[in-house]
């Protein structure tokens, strides 16, 4: 039986990177960030405007109808006429933001059918505190012509200057995932002049 040497040493070979291995890991990783960029860019394609010295962002592509006091700014979805941006600026003599809401400042869609408010949470906007509340409520379908449709939104109020502001997206039920992050995106970008 013949034996078979073993080395001492065993030399294990380590993959080599070749020149065209790093060429297209660094077309790998550039085209990643490239992407990351794009992506980013894209997520933060807003329009801003100053409204009653509060500045507020809403998508590029949708349209701003201005509005009827106490409403400053209603911009409307241009794939979907149901979803929007509000804000709405009021006056109040109270300090504190829960009496200022619970003392009769109309939230905006409670004039609507069936306005139900879903959850208030406190926060913050811009470093001045807030509360955010998710309501519902019913539109009609025009003359009972249409089916009606449940609306989701998510409003943030805060008082600044002696003034109430609202601001919220609101928009169908079925959509009710893309409109809170919608709306937790541009309440981000919200400036308060201070």
């Amino acid at each position: 039986m013949a034996t078979t040497a073993i080395p001492r040493r065993m030399h294990l070979d380590r993959p080599r990177v070749s020149l065209s291995d790093a060429i297209v890991l660094g077309f790998a990783i550039i085209a990643f960030l490239a992407g990351w960029l794009v992506k980013d860019w894209h997520d933060n394609r807003v329009v801003t405007t100053t409204v009653a010295g509060v500045e507020v962002a809403y998508p590029r592509g949708w349209v701003n109808f201005g509005g009827a006091a106490p409403v400053v700014l209603h911009a409307i979805s241009d794939n979907d006429p149901l979803t929007s941006a509000i804000l709405s600026v009021q006056e109040t003599d109270q300090p504190d933001i829960l009496l200022a809401i619970a003392t009769g400042a109309p939230a905006i869609g409670s004039d609507q059918t069936g306005y139900v408010q879903l959850a208030n949470e406190p926060m913050t906007v811009d470093g001045v505190s807030a509360v955010r509340t998710d309501y519902a409520y019913v539109l009609d379908g025009a003359g009972g012509r249409s089916v009606p449709v449940i609306i989701r939104g998510r409003q943030f109020s805060w008082i600044h200057n002696g003034q109430l502001y609202s601001f919220a997206v609101e928009g169908p039920e079925s959509e009710w995932t893309n409109i809170r992050s919608e709306a937790n995106r541009l309440v981000g970008k919200i400036d308060i002049a201070q």
